[in-house]
């Protein structure tokens, strides 16, 4: 963990500052513990990796299980990383539709925090196309794909600032009033609780801080049309009692001010969506909000 994010780290839930007890590499935290005053709080750091997950609460599990899942979609675990990376890259441009979108987030000084990257890594290697010292913390559910982030950074030798977090984001062990900006690009969204996300996010921003979301949502009038009993399923199943209002008023219910917001619609395809093939046999078509949300804490 780089020097930039070691003071950052708190419990939890409790929010109590820890400490770091273990090896350093170039003032860098490599294999030890973060623990409480007390020790009754410990949580590894591997590889420089700070992990606060449990592995039965892990998104992907054991080794055994990311090789099998991606398998699946015929990519490899020491690979998918750097096939992203540069099949991103190799389509980056001007004419990107997120350029301008990007370059906005690049010049947000100060410390980022990348939530949900995914095996994509979010925004934050266009990001570091812009700025290749930009201080950015990736944060996911999943560990190794976390490490296989780090391990291909590494090879890339340019990025002297980027940290790694296995986290939850719904409930981040971040002291508040700490970061300048939040992005997510396609990970609030696809979070159970997505409302505590954005809440946390609130809290973890300094005054004036930027959140910038790039993520997709139920359409609110598309989903009003199901029967009142099937949207409070599928908002128990979500974790999140806001689903179907729109992400532009949970946000302004965690206190952030809207400062731009574009949005369009699309259809599902039944055949490719749960909730898409749930309308249909209501006798309707379920559409989403494809978004950008640039938010400002007050």
């Amino acid at each position: 963990m780089r020097p930039c994010f070691q003071n950052l780290f708190v419990t939890p839930l409790d929010k109590l500052p820890l400490e770091y007890d273990g090896e350093r590499i170039d003032h860098c935290w490599a294999n030890g513990v973060l623990h409480s005053s007390d020790c009754k709080f410990k949580y590894r750091v591997v590889d420089g990796i700070p992990s606060f997950v449990k592995q039965k609460d892990d998104s992907w599990g054991s080794r055994k299980a990311v090789i099998s899942e991606l398998t699946k979609y015929h990519a490899k675990l020491n690979t998918v990383v750097k096939n992203n990376y540069y099949k991103r890259l190799g389509k980056w441009n001007k004419n990107d539709k997120h350029y301008s979108w990007v370059k906005k987030i690049s010049r947000q000084k100060g410390l980022i925090l990348e939530v949900a990257c995914g095996w994509g890594g979010g925004f934050a290697p266009l990001i570091l196309e812009f700025d290749p010292k930009a201080k950015i913390l990736l944060n996911d559910l999943g560990l190794i794909l976390l490490q296989e982030w780090r391990t291909f950074s590494e090879t890339l030798d340019k990025w002297p600032n980027v940290g790694f977090a296995h986290f939850d984001a719904t409930r981040c062990p971040i002291k508040s009033n700490t970061f300048d900006c939040v992005d997510s690009s396609g990970g609030i969204a696809n979070i159970p609780g997505s409302h505590l996300a954005i809440q946390e996010a609130y809290r973890i921003l300094k005054p004036g801080g930027k959140l910038f979301m790039s993520d997709i949502d139920l359409d609110p009038d598309s989903f009003a049309k199901f029967p009142g009993e099937v949207q409070d399923t599928w908002r128990r199943d979500m974790n999140d009692p806001h689903v179907g209002t729109g992400y532009e008023d949970r946000l302004l219910n965690a206190g952030f001010k809207i400062v731009s917001m574009k949005s369009s619609r699309s259809s599902l395809d039944p055949n490719e969506s749960t909730i898409a093939k749930l309308a249909a046999k209501h006798g309707f078509i379920m559409k989403v909000i494809g978004f950008t949300i640039e938010a400002q804490k007050q």
